[in-house]
């Protein structure tokens, strides 16, 4: 469904070459691309032994978000015109106790230099947008302080 401002929103699990490739192949030209996925890493399973759980937690957070941005990003830059923009979701968790999780979105932060000065040339602006400390919420589990 298309709303209002022509704006719609589209399921794709951004982690797979294929599904990003064929959301990208349902558009034509795009104005605004916000890479939103994300999330905490998936817990590996107890049994584990102790370096392949951190090399499971740390694949997991790379996935859902950094590769999920470069993937999708990559897939439409051809679509990309000279007003349009590309707007990723950072965190807190970048610069504030943020485990692999944290280093993913500083990895996405980092990237996101590299694609705006490629796209910059072409007139696409590339931002990131960090939400800051939310007190109501249980992301640091109360082991953040005042910020």
């Amino acid at each position: 469904m298309v709303g209002s401002i022509g704006a719609r929103g589209v399921v794709c699990d951004a982690t797979s070459t294929e599904q990003v490739e064929a959301l990208a192949a349902q558009f034509g030209e795009v104005d605004v691309l916000v890479n939103a996925a994300g999330g905490l890493p998936e817990p590996a399973p107890e049994c584990l032994p102790i370096l392949e759980a951190q090399l499971a937690q740390w694949h997991s957070s790379l996935a859902q978000n950094l590769l999920t941005a470069v993937l999708t990003t990559v897939a439409v830059q051809d679509k990309l015109t000279s007003i349009s923009c590309v707007i990723s979701v950072g965190s807190i968790g970048a610069e504030r106790r943020g485990g692999s999780y944290g280093a993913a979105k500083a990895a996405l932060a980092a990237w996101n230099t590299s694609l705006s000065a490629g796209l910059a040339p072409r007139g696409v602006t590339c931002n990131v947008i960090s939400a800051g400390f939310v007190a109501d919420t249980n992301f640091f589990r109360g082991q953040l302080g005042p910020v």
